[in-house]
């Protein structure tokens, strides 16, 4: 099956377990999606300050740092 030509829109990945990136991405972009992923919040942030994204993926639960809650509520506060 051939990808479709043009993005259905553009994914933020934000995941702490490196295996999970390149495989979510690979699926969206499969499907069609336009995928970046990264592993920590800060660099999430710094993705979605500069770029738009139609959706985002968050990882909940993280074993240092702030919980995905709480970088879902800062990007909702910073809608771009």
């Amino acid at each position: 099956m051939n990808p479709p030509t043009s993005s259905l829109g553009r994914v933020l990945l934000c995941d702490d377990d490196y295996q999970c990136i390149p495989a979510f991405t690979a699926v969206l972009e499969r499907a069609g999606f336009d995928a970046v992923g990264c592993w920590d919040h800060r660099k999430a942030e710094a993705l979605a300050a500069g770029s738009r994204f139609d959706a985002c993926l968050i990882d909940i639960v993280t074993p240092s740092g702030p919980l995905g809650h709480d970088l879902i509520t800062r990007l909702r506060a910073n809608p771009r």
